[in-house]
């Protein structure tokens, strides 16, 4: 314990000291033997005890491996700019305070299972983003191969279009040829039905105002 310390528990055990001594001269006179010279005693105890008080406030014992920063009611700045050595320093009472901070090497110890944790927790964490990142990689495979398999019907479709469009210009084409035929030549129709007929059938022609098919007599061959 140093004297900083001393004088501020002397401080406290003066203040009990006034506060007793109030207790015994209110005890005596509630019994009528007051005591003797009881106000000079109060007085006397308060005024040691407030030079108590105002000197361990003052006091500040710093520590070897400490430095001391005033904060000071006072300054400027509100602290002084010189910083508390160790040893024991005076301070103003009651206008400014110190802090004190430790300057020494602080050295921390981790158990093994305390770094076993943390590597256990690094490890998940890694693989926890390893797992987000293929899940990207696996959303942007599937977007792109819907992707191509919806280019692909577009083209599909589009090409399926086009091929019906030349088709059906194509049988436009073709019809306009046989409707320009059939314009010149109106019995070719009918001559394209005969030659559709099969080799065996034998029919006759009628004249062009009568255009009826019919069979032929049937012909026997001489024996």
């Amino acid at each position: 314990m140093n004297i900083a310390s001393a004088l501020q528990g002397l401080a406290t055990l003066s203040w009990l000291l006034v506060v007793g001594v109030i207790v015994l001269a209110v005890v005596r006179a509630t019994r009528a033997k007051p005591l003797k010279g009881a106000v000079s005693i109060v007085i006397g105890t308060i005024v040691f005890s407030l030079v108590l008080t105002a000197v361990s406030a003052g006091l500040v014992f710093i520590q070897p491996d400490e430095r001391g920063v005033v904060m000071s009611a006072v300054a400027a700045k509100g602290y002084r700019d010189q910083t508390l050595q160790p040893g024991l320093r005076w301070v103003i009472p009651f206008a400014e305070n110190v802090r004190l901070y430790s300057i020494s090497r602080q050295t921390y110890t981790m158990s093994a299972a305390a770094v076993e944790q943390k590597q256990i927790a690094e490890q998940q964490a890694l693989q926890a983003q390893f797992v987000v990142e293929q899940k990207k990689q696996e959303a942007e495979q599937a977007r792109q191969v819907a992707q191509g398999q919806a280019d692909a019907a577009v083209i599909q479709a589009k090409g399926a279009a086009e091929a019906r469009t030349i088709q059906a210009e194509a049988e436009a084409k073709a019809l306009e040829l046989i409707n320009a035929a059939l314009e010149g030549h109106p019995n070719l129709l009918t001559y394209q039905y005969i030659t559709k007929l099969s080799p065996n059938v034998q029919v006759m022609f009628l004249p062009n105002n009568a255009p009826f098919i019919f069979p032929l007599p049937e012909v026997t061959t001489p024996q």
